[in-house]
């Protein structure tokens, strides 16, 4: 892996032993690292997944939110939208127009 960085990581024995035997089966994994780095991808997909499922229900909660507002106008629910984040935007001390 060219562009990697080494990482130094310890772990008991027994899981080794578990790793060791994982790849030696050699039907998956090249190595304890390529085993390492698959798991590795998998938390970290898992956790994006997690952040999207989090992401699409605010979403889904400020959807209706304003269209509650809005008496189910959707123009009305997306310029009320509009408004309010044009609002926060200004009193934001990052935002410059």
């Amino acid at each position: 892996m060219p562009n990697g960085k080494p990482v130094l990581v310890y772990f008991p024995k027994e899981l080794i032993d578990h790793m060791n035997e994982i790849v030696k089966k050699g039907d998956k994994y090249v190595s304890k690292s390529d085993l390492i780095r698959t798991a590795t991808r998998m938390v970290v997909d898992q956790e994006k997944s997690l952040v999207l499922k989090e992401l699409r229900e605010d979403r889904r909660k400020t959807t209706e939110e304003y269209l509650k507002k809005a008496k189910g106008n959707r123009e009305k629910a997306i310029e009320m939208f509009h408004d309010d984040l044009i609002e926060m935007q200004k009193k934001d001390p990052f935002y410059s127009k």
